[in-house]
């Protein structure tokens, strides 16, 4: 009777609400186009790279990446140095929202691709919770920017010369419980400014915002930061969350490159290639 519609009701509009908050997680809005782009974060945008099906590849030979990638890496290139205005750039962190947007791949191709411009470049795994960068340049993992913050090796030591002309490794180092810990700011800005008279360009591959605090205390000892987004991975609110919290810790963001796009897509935005060329590339 009664007391069984009741709990029917009950139940249903139970469920109506779990289905309606599962629903709003799973159709929250994506970043996925150019456009979001500028309309989410108000950000320049300096560079938009497709997917890349083999991201583990290694990326000591950027020729192992497929051609539109190549260029759009050097089109990000240009546009940084544009982007740079008065103010050179003589050191960028990398960093995303979250994890899987493809960062390190960014960080790593653009270290390749300024480094081949004749220029002497530090690359840098700040990532010391998810170290990539060893593996995608086939170099040791330690000792590495850990050891050095722990005082137990000098840089000079945990430097490793990659395969790549004039492009320089500093691997994560020795896996520590809370990176965090180590990374005094004055310490890590000392080190990034003695990396800085050394090096023409210094480019650290940082941990996403939202993982740790470990990005912004980087993001404040560099003079530049790059926010990478993940086509289709990261709601605008994140990426809005994250690009504030960069700001709040006076980081100056330079632009934004967004990553893992679909080529056929938004093959207007590859520079040097028209829709036919880009899809036979």
């Amino acid at each position: 009777g009664a007391g069984l519609n009741l709990v029917l009701a009950l139940f249903g509009s139970t469920f109506v609400g779990i289905v309606l908050v599962m629903g709003v997680q799973y159709l929250r809005p994506k970043i996925v186009n150019p456009e979001h782009v500028a309309q989410s974060l108000g950000l320049r945008l300096i560079g938009v790279a497709p997917r890349v099906s083999k991201p583990d590849a290694a990326l000591s030979d950027l020729t192992s990446v497929p051609v539109p990638f190549q260029e759009a890496v050097r089109a990000i290139r240009t546009q940084i140095f544009l982007a740079s205005g008065p103010v050179s750039i003589r050191t960028l962190a990398v960093t995303s929202a979250s994890p899987g947007e493809g960062k390190t791949v960014i960080a790593g191709s653009l270290g390749v691709s300024i480094a081949r411009t004749g220029r002497r470049v530090l690359l840098v795994d700040a990532d010391m919770r998810r170290s990539q960068l060893n593996r995608l340049f086939n170099v040791r993992s330690a000792p590495g920017l850990s050891n050095v913050m722990a005082g137990e090796v000098p840089p000079s030591e945990a430097i490793t010369q990659s395969s790549v002309q004039g492009l320089f490794i500093l691997p994560a180092g020795t896996k520590v419980e809370n990176p965090g810990d180590l990374l005094d700011h004055e310490r890590l800005q000392r080190l990034i400014q003695s990396f800085g008279q050394v090096f023409d360009l210094v480019v650290i591959d940082c941990p996403p915002v939202t993982v740790a605090a470990d990005a912004t205390i980087v993001a404040n000892a560099v003079t530049s930061v790059l926010f990478v987004v993940g086509a289709g991975t990261t709601s605008p609110d994140a990426a809005r969350d994250s690009v504030e919290r960069l700001m709040s810790v006076q980081a100056r963001v330079v632009g934004v490159v967004l990553n893992k796009t679909n080529l056929e897509t938004h093959s207007d935005y590859y520079y040097g290639y028209d829709a036919e060329e880009a899809k036979t590339a």
